[in-house]
């Protein structure tokens, strides 16, 4: 998996700490690393029992309704693998994944 990535210079250290856990979590285990919105069961997914999922959630709140800073939304975007909805995420992958399929067989 990728290295980090450095998306919290200049960040406050509780920022700066939350963004770290994020870019381990997605370093970790990939795009699925990050919970969805409606998984309960992954809100205490960081090795401290941070509920790192329920801050995730909530940044995605505050973007969905127009309120998460724009510095905040380009380090976030910066993260590999993240989505803003993971559920799209999911689908665009799985679409990915039929493309090469029909490539390969000619048919789906």
């Amino acid at each position: 998996m990728d290295q980090p990535v450095e998306v919290c210079a200049g960040a406050s250290p509780v920022v700066h700490r939350h963004l770290e856990r994020v870019d381990r979590k997605v370093c970790a285990q990939g795009p699925r690393g990050l919970p969805a919105d409606d998984e309960p069961g992954e809100h205490v997914d960081d090795d401290d029992g941070y509920k790192l999922g329920q801050w995730v959630m909530v940044q995605r709140g505050a973007f969905d309704k127009g309120r998460l800073d724009s510095g905040r939304k380009r380090r976030l975007e910066s993260l590999p693998g993240w989505a803003w909805d993971k559920r799209e995420a999911q689908w665009e992958e799985g679409f990915e994944h039929l493309c090469r399929y029909v490539d390969r067989e000619s048919s789906a």
